[in-house]
């Protein structure tokens, strides 16, 4: 619909394509075409055997469509990008070790960032010789 939808889903195509996950878009709306939101769905769940459905919109409509017509999981793409990509891989990683493998080092090193932002917190402050705090 909007620009900045369209500009949303490519942000999540792009996050999603570091992790190696094949995308495909498309343009749908649940208020104006029900009826080809329907076809998409059935058409996507023929095509591929493990699907994961992403709605980008500023309500709520296409998602509880898609997840009321589809037996796919159907995620928010409102949802931060980073964390949406982790739903995804983690989803597709139940049954793809390589993608597996990938979530439990994406995890690490984002627990890795977090020890290390705080082990600098925990620094020592130098304080100007001759400096008073009062």
């Amino acid at each position: 619909d909007s620009a900045a939808q369209i500009e949303r889903a490519n942000e999540v195509v792009r996050v999603l394509g570091q992790l190696g996950l094949p995308t495909v878009r498309h343009v749908a709306s649940a208020s104006a075409t029900p009826g080809f939101v329907m076809q998409l769905a059935q058409q996507l769940e023929a095509s591929f055997s493990r699907l994961i459905l992403v709605a980008v919109g500023e309500n709520d409509l296409l998602r509880s469509m898609l997840d009321s017509i589809s037996a796919a999981p159907v995620l928010d793409g409102t949802t931060d990008a980073q964390q949406l990509a982790m739903e995804c891989a983690k989803l597709l990683g139940l049954e793809d070790t390589v993608l597996y493998g990938r979530t439990l080092l994406m995890q690490a090193n984002a627990r890795s960032n977090v020890l290390h932002a705080d082990a600098s917190l925990q620094q020592p402050v130098s304080v100007p010789q001759g400096a008073a705090f009062g």
